[in-house]
């Protein structure tokens, strides 16, 4: 449910947005640079947020299976 909130934060901003330049509220340079601002801070910022998980031991051994798995298989794929 919380990413389903966060998407709807997203959504509201991007109406804000395009509102703000279609009433001239917002210039065609300033909304290149905006967008670059989102692009190289917040976008990496929010990817970061979203993946912060509580621990759990169980994550974890899937974690270690899958490196595990991973390692197993690889030396198959480079010897084709």
């Amino acid at each position: 449910m919380q990413r389903i909130d966060q998407l709807v934060k997203m959504l509201i901003i991007l109406i804000v947005g395009i509102v703000c330049v279609r009433i001239g509220l917002v210039s065609k340079e300033g909304s290149k640079t905006i967008s670059n601002l989102l692009l190289m801070l917040v976008n990496p910022i929010l990817i970061i947020m979203v993946y912060q998980t509580d621990y759990d031991p169980i994550l974890v051994k899937g974690l270690l299976f899958s490196r595990q798995t991973h390692s197993a298989t690889l030396p198959l794929f480079l010897n084709m």
